[in-house]
């Protein structure tokens, strides 16, 4: 399964949202591809750091910009974008939540680096073939089926904080419009089939967005990471990456021709 870079308007779009170069956000994208083609087998191999004052996100709030300037963990994706071997198929695009970093993880990073990466981090095997095998899984069913899949967060940076346990409220409270409208130019530009949103987080804030443009068929899972086991234990009676990969899949083909 092959990523697809070169996305020139949706290299334009991140790099006018982050106040970066265009040619930069390509260049990411080429050692993202680069280090999805490898066999990575550390958690920080494949992230790439960029040091925080390159950027000039549209922050509207103090208290994000002050939680931005005093983080010392910093987390941006880039959507991911999946191709299958017709270049007329449609595409499934699929909205999860944020990119959540670990410091334990990028114990060599500066505390002044932004440290990009990609949604599930599936750019990295370490991951593809770890903690997020069933997504990679789900993806390359979808891809199987003769459908590309482009992947993204609501909330494209996750920042560590002291005022709130979960990064993406502090940018629901604060900054929700200006990833609202981000979300809203890539539905635009990416015109998908379907939306697939993991996790009620996700899944609330994309029904946001969705009233304001045209409207989409969704299809809303339950997230499937090991947190989510009280919800997935009451839905297929048990949490085993086999059984909740066999479910999305199940579920997924009902919505695809």
């Amino acid at each position: 399964m092959e990523l697809n870079i070169g996305n020139k308007r949706i290299e334009q779009l991140f790099a006018e949202f982050f106040g970066l170069d265009s040619s930069y956000i390509h260049q990411c994208y080429r050692e993202l591809k680069d280090a999805y083609n490898q066999k990575l087998s550390l958690p920080y191999e494949g992230f790439i750091p960029k040091q925080k004052e390159s950027w000039e996100i549209s922050f509207k709030e103090k208290q994000t910009l002050n939680n931005w300037e005093n983080s010392t963990l910093i987390g941006v994706d880039l959507p991911l974008f999946f191709k299958c071997s017709d270049p007329e198929a449609q595409t499934v695009m699929l909205v999860a939540l944020d990119p959540l970093r670990k410091r334990k993880d990028f114990p060599d990073f500066q505390h002044e680096d932004v440290i990009i990466g990609t949604p599930f981090a599936q750019h990295s095997s370490h991951y593809r073939e770890g903690s997020q095998e069933i997504v990679f899984d789900f993806i390359k069913h979808i891809v199987d089926k003769n459908y590309h899949m482009y992947i993204t967060d609501v909330y494209k940076v996750w920042v560590e904080q002291k005022e709130y346990k979960k990064s993406h409220l502090l940018f629901k409270r604060n900054e929700s419009l200006i990833f609202k409208e981000l979300l809203r130019e890539e539905l635009d530009i990416i015109d998908p089939k379907i939306v697939i949103t993991f996790g009620n987080d996700a899944r609330d804030r994309y029904i946001d967005i969705s009233k304001d443009c045209d409207p989409r068929p969704h299809k809303h899972f339950t997230h499937p990471s090991g947190e989510a086991r009280g919800a997935w234990k009451k839905l297929i009676g048990k949490y085993s990456k086999p059984m909740v990969l066999d479910y999305l899949k199940t579920e997924i083909d009902k919505e695809l021709d």
